[in-house]
């Protein structure tokens, strides 16, 4: 290693031989040694550096800093809280040594704290300079050489309800067995055929190529559409959540996802011989109230391990989390002065109330659209309402939509004195008039129906509204953010894939509530999930503040009995046989 240290912090501008000595330093890091040398100086463009006084922490588990430390000189000690709470000492790392790796490359929060056990100097490089450099540098990201999981992870396919830290760890098709099991229905079709096509062919012989050709054809379209379905049958497990998609292009797609936080139990499960030999089987990922079924996949052990591992992860960064949390409100509490907060000044208004403007044209005009055209997707404060989609309003609207066409239609050749309509009289011409208003008020009963039924998220639950029109009744089932257990997507048909719509069931303890026939039920589905989390992390917050409040008033009750004088005991003088005797005692 070089003598070299050059001080990063300071604004100048490095030396020639600091960059020289630096760009050397980071070769011998095995994640930047297949980096070509003017990667190198372009890292250090962004390279950062920072000193750690004994005892430091350069960061605590749970921690999202989305930073990579390179330790300079020093030594550093990591520590471990595991899901119960006991913290465990898992080594040390001295200078040469790189952490926070998967939180650079896959912006994840940190498994471990790491410490300073000496005076200690540091390179740091931030996700967001990082992803720039590279994406400013084309070929840098793929030339980086970073562990074996955080490999896998970089290398896995990515999804658009994917979160911008949320990262694959799993991806499983079921067995290639399952998909040969599913063969032996077209190969017993395909063998009928053929069958039957030899026997008819000894009575139609000129047909026969063409009866060779459906008999074939048949059940290599069924082949086909076994393959495809197996394909798009599959599960992934990330940091976050558990998901099972299952997916045929144009007919049909399906989504349900379990949060790691809400699985309870994982049950494995083999059911023949062959599962043994090839190694395939079921697990059943239970949560609180439903679950995800997991079936034939390969090596159900190493998958079922692989899915306990990333839930032990997520409660121990919980735990962490909440241990950081008390550790600094008892810093505050005990440890720091009061310092008095500076006076807000309230300025008042005292302009005079004007008159209120009336709406003009435009917001007239804007507002009779806005209730004929509703959005399918409003945004209101916190809240989104979605409504379902406008092929709904069609499918049910239909005939009084087309008696209004056709009345329309009708009035046109009667003013026109066809031939069609002669017999009708002149002076009936307000029965035109009565047809279309009960046509149009049959179809704006339908049209409120469709309008009035909403579905709507807020920062804290779901809600699902069907109000009939007019006012006449109203169902509203709700259910708070806390109580959804898993999430199922629903694309059920062609039509639906072509006009991106579907149904989201939420399943809470003791019901379903459905989202259906919403527009983009994906996008639905990812809002749900992220309202989900956003709400688990205040509570979890909120539930924390309480606890770390509640014991750092003892620990503060304790410091001040501690520090607080004791009153001098008040001796009185023994009493005499007199005294007793005069106060009554024997």
């Amino acid at each position: 290693m070089s003598e070299v240290q050059p001080d990063f912090s300071s604004e100048r501008e490095l030396s020639p031989e600091e960059i020289e000595a630096l760009v050397v330093f980071l070769r011998q890091i095995p994640l930047f040694a297949e980096l070509r040398t003017t990667d190198l100086e372009a890292l250090v463009t962004i390279a950062r550096s920072e000193f750690f006084a004994a005892g430091g922490e350069l960061y605590h588990q749970s921690e999202g800093d989305n930073t990579l430390y390179i330790i300079q000189s020093g030594e550093v000690g990591l520590t471990h809280i595991d899901p119960q709470g006991a913290p465990n000492e898992v080594g040390a790392r001295q200078a040469g040594a790189w952490l926070g790796e998967s939180s650079l490359l896959l912006g994840e929060p940190h498994d471990v704290t790491v410490r300073a056990l000496n005076d200690v100097a540091a390179i740091t490089f931030s996700r967001t300079e990082f992803k720039e450099l590279c994406d400013q540098t084309p070929g840098m990201f793929a030339r980086l050489t970073p562990k074996e999981e955080n490999s896998r992870k970089i290398n896995a396919p990515h999804y658009g309800w994917q979160g911008e830290d949320e990262a694959v760890v799993i991806f499983v098709r079921q067995h290639k067995w399952a998909l040969v099991r599913s063969m032996f229905v077209p190969f017993g079709i395909l063998v009928g055929a053929l069958i039957v096509t030899g026997l008819l062919s000894q009575i139609i012989p000129t047909l026969t190529g063409i009866m060779l050709i459906v008999a074939m054809l048949i059940p290599l379209l069924f082949a086909f559409y076994v393959l495809i379905d197996w394909s798009d049958d599959y599960y992934v497990v990330t940091n976050k959540r558990l998901v099972h998609v299952d997916e045929l292009p144009i007919i049909r797609k399906r989504r349900e996802e379990a949060p790691l936080s809400s699985i309870t139990e994982i049950q494995f499960a083999r059911h023949s011989i062959l599962a043994h030999v090839l190694d395939f089987g079921d697990l059943r990922v239970e949560t609180f109230g439903g679950g995800v079924a997991m079936r034939d996949i390969p090596h159900p052990n190493s998958v079922k391990e692989a899915i306990q591992r990333e839930i032990e992860r997520v409660k121990a960064r919980a735990r962490a989390s909440e241990r950081a949390a008390i550790r600094d409100e008892l810093r505050q509490r005990i440890f720091a002065r009061t310092v008095p907060a500076a006076e807000e000044e309230s300025v008042e208004s005292t302009a005079p109330p004007g008159e209120q403007p009336g709406p003009s044209i435009f917001q007239i005009i804007g507002g009779v659209l806005g209730y004929f055209w509703p959005r399918m997707r409003e945004v209101q404060g916190d809240s989104i309402i979605w409504r379902k989609h406008w092929i709904v309003l069609l499918q049910t609207a239909k005939l009084p939509a087309l008696g209004i066409i056709i009345t329309i239609i009708a009035f046109y050749i009667w003013w026109n004195r066809s031939s069609l309509l002669n017999w009708f009289p002149d002076n009936l011409w307000w029965v035109w008039i009565v047809i279309g208003l009960g046509f149009f008020g049959w179809y704006l009963w339908l049209f409120e129906d469709w309008r009035n039924d909403q579905y709507i998220i807020t920062s804290s639950r779901i809600i699902d509204i069907e109000r009939r029109p007019f006012l006449m009744s109203e169902t509203r089932r709700e259910a708070a953010l806390s109580k959804i257990q898993t999430t199922d997507l629903d694309i059920p048909s062609p039509s639906a894939q072509l006009f991106r719509y579907g149904n989201v069931s939420i399943r809470v303890p003791g019901a379903v509530i459905e989202f259906k026939f919403v527009k983009d039920p994906a996008g639905v589905q990812a809002e749900i999930t992220k309202r989900i989390a956003e709400f688990n992390r205040r509570v979890a917050l909120n539930d924390a503040r309480g606890r770390h409040t509640e014991l750092s008033d003892w620990f503060a009750a304790y410091n001040q009995i501690q520090h607080q004088p004791q009153r001098p005991e008040i001796k009185r003088p023994p009493v005499t046989p007199e005294e007793q005797a005069d106060n009554g005692s024997p």
